[in-house]
């Protein structure tokens, strides 16, 4: 195989315009979020780790985290084939796609939500998400309309920050559901985009900020997840009908719903601790009952 031969003193001109891309992009996110960069030897995938910004008079509260890929606007293509995809859909935190534009310094923000159903139920086993107009292969799929986009000049102005934040809260929300119950195979249509900060309200902030929409849940495929995130559930779900205030008595409730779910293959007490519970909302039910009297 000829390999091309490195003399010294040259770099590829498309390598540097990509680093000079990621450094726009982290930068224009900076106004709304702690940035920690991914050093290149260690970029599976993931260029920045941002965790997004919310002010509180004079201090600036971190609050959800999410996962950035940045892009060239030349070379705007984000690829996952075999163990990539099965890693994208184990991502923890949500995963945005970015593409930066040079020639006009601005930063488009994407979503995968319209794809997260086939991403997660492996339906194709190669994805390239483009933009609509560079779609040109069967292994093509569209990144759609960006969620938002802004200006090097945007990030300047003071309603930017908390302008930036009303849009991406709720996106980090939704995409972060779906990410953890996508391998369940239940899925939450993010409804909203695109958004320009020229477009904002008299308070600077988005007028129609992105919304759950409909939800999609697909025959799974992966039974024992959604059995043991049941089982896990369950347990606090007990706890929290027992301590929640003015309450009427549900103990037998309680302890229907424990043998109905047992019946259908979970056991969300294997330590009977049900019983107690039950047992302890009957005494306080009965009390508040005594003390009405």
């Amino acid at each position: 195989m000829n390999e091309p031969e490195n003399i010294g003193g040259r770099i590829a001109a498309n390598f540097r315009r990509a680093n000079i891309a990621e450094g726009l992009a982290i930068q224009m996110f900076r106004p709304f979020s702690a940035i920690a960069e991914v050093e290149r030897e260690e970029d599976h995938g993931i260029d920045l780790i941002a965790t997004l910004l919310q002010r509180d008079g004079l201090s600036m509260v971190a609050e959800d985290s999410f996962l950035v890929q940045v892009k060239t606007h030349t070379a705007a293509s984000f690829v996952f084939k075999g163990e990539g995809i099965k890693w994208l859909c184990q991502l923890q935190l949500p995963y945005f796609p970015v593409i930066a534009n040079l020639n006009d310094a601005t930063v488009a923000l994407y979503t995968l939500n319209s794809s997260q159903w086939i991403l997660h139920n492996c339906v194709v086993e190669k994805f390239v998400f483009r933009v609509e107009d560079e779609m040109d292969d069967i292994d093509d799929f569209s990144l759609g309309k960006p969620l938002m986009q802004w200006s090097i000049s945007d990030c300047a102005h003071v309603d930017f920050p908390k302008w930036a934040y009303s849009v991406l809260k709720p996106a980090i929300k939704i995409e972060a559901m779906n990410q953890l119950y996508g391998r369940m195979s239940r899925f939450v249509e993010l409804v909203g985009g695109t958004y320009y900060f020229k477009d904002r309200n008299a308070n600077g902030l988005p007028n129609d900020p992105p919304r759950s929409g409909t939800i999609t849940e697909i025959t799974p495929w992966n039974h024992e997840t959604i059995r043991d995130a049941v089982a896990s559930v369950l347990g606090p779900f007990a706890n929290s009908v027992a301590n929640t205030p003015g309450l009427e008595d549900r103990s037998e409730d309680l302890l229907k719903l424990r043998e109905s779910v047992r019946r259908l293959g979970v056991d969300p007490d294997p330590s009977n601790k049900w019983g107690e519970i039950a047992q302890e909302m009957a005494g306080w039910a009965k009390k508040r009952k005594e003390d009405k009297a």
